[in-house]
């Protein structure tokens, strides 16, 4: 998948995710923010990918930690069209 960075990995079971393309042009604090409450009102680990080799994961119970992103499973829709609205922080899809 030819992906723009940065952008939100959902885990939705194991192996099986959502990607939720951001701003490119977003602040990191603002990125952060996303990610982590997107983590806790869903309940599911989230993982904010800043790059090839960077990512923050965040998780329901407020942990956050840095590591590579993810790699293989399943991505299924609808994130992997659309756009997180920065302001509300939810998924806006096109």
């Amino acid at each position: 998948m030819n992906q723009e960075f940065p952008f939100l990995v959902v885990r939705l079971i194991p192996a099986c995710y959502q990607v939720w393309p951001l701003r490119s042009d977003a602040p990191l604090a603002e990125l952060k923010k996303i990610a982590q409450r997107h983590s806790l009102r869903t309940g599911r680990n989230c993982a904010l990918v800043l790059g090839i080799s960077s990512c923050i994961y965040f998780h329901p119970d407020g942990i956050e930690n840095v590591m590579r992103p993810p790699m293989g499973g399943i991505i299924v829709g609808p994130g992997v069209v659309g756009a997180m609205d920065l302001d509300a922080g939810v998924w806006r899809g096109w």
